[in-house]
């Protein structure tokens, strides 16, 4: 299956926020598959355990946040949404293997 990651359970909870905050791109995604791929990721990031994925999976969680905007819900603005995807975006890369 090849190397893995550990994600510790503190930064799991983190992602598990930015991804629940995160909204749908733009009004010609398909709806159906954004919402399967963020429930794909909120079931590989578990809270309260570690997660253990693969370095692919790492960047498909910052690609998913890298092109969503903050949901209505979020209560963010896109700048606050920018800063704290920055900052997931940052921590989750310096799990990634070098």
């Amino acid at each position: 299956m090849g190397e893995q990651v550990v994600v510790d359970e503190r930064t799991v909870l983190r992602v598990r926020r930015a991804v629940e905050r995160a909204g749908s791109p733009a009004a010609t995604v398909n709806e159906g598959a954004w919402r399967r791929s963020r429930d794909a990721l909120l079931d590989d990031f578990e809270a309260g355990h570690d997660a253990e994925v693969s370095p692919a999976r790492i960047r498909d969680v910052i690609d998913f946040l890298a092109e969503a905007l903050p949901s209505a819900e979020a209560r963010m603005t896109p700048r606050e949404w920018e800063r704290a995807v920055t900052a997931i975006t940052d921590e989750l890369l310096s799990l990634l293997p070098r």
